[in-house]
């Protein structure tokens, strides 16, 4: 589901290294929390399958992801035995509810 987003970008965006598909999938995510609807399920199983991928650099962004679309409950739900320092440094810190064209935060 991440690699569906990456492959919409654009080839030559800068954001996307050619060589390491774990940034591109990073990026994605970074998409998906600034922009992703919370209430697209495809977007919500894309962060799922994220936060418990094998590569904490994509657990730690999708964290990041879920919880600034409000997504609250699926980061509990699949972090309960996080161990990895990054991914639970990302869980301890302060993310900004990202804002919906209508004002409301993203619940």
């Amino acid at each position: 589901r991440i690699e569906r987003v990456a492959r919409l970008l654009p080839e030559k965006v800068p954001l996307l290294p050619r060589r390491d598909p774990a940034i591109v999938r990073r990026n994605a995510l970074v998409a998906l929390g600034n922009a992703g609807d919370p209430d697209d399920r495809w977007v919500v199983e894309a962060v799922e399958e994220a936060l418990v991928h094998a590569d904490p650099l994509l657990r730690a962004h999708a964290v990041w992801a879920a919880r600034r679309l409000g997504l609250v409950d699926l980061v509990s739900r699949c972090t309960a035995d996080e161990t990895h320092p990054d991914v639970l440094a990302e869980l301890a810190g302060d993310v900004e509810p990202r804002r919906r064209s209508d004002g409301h935060e993203a619940t």
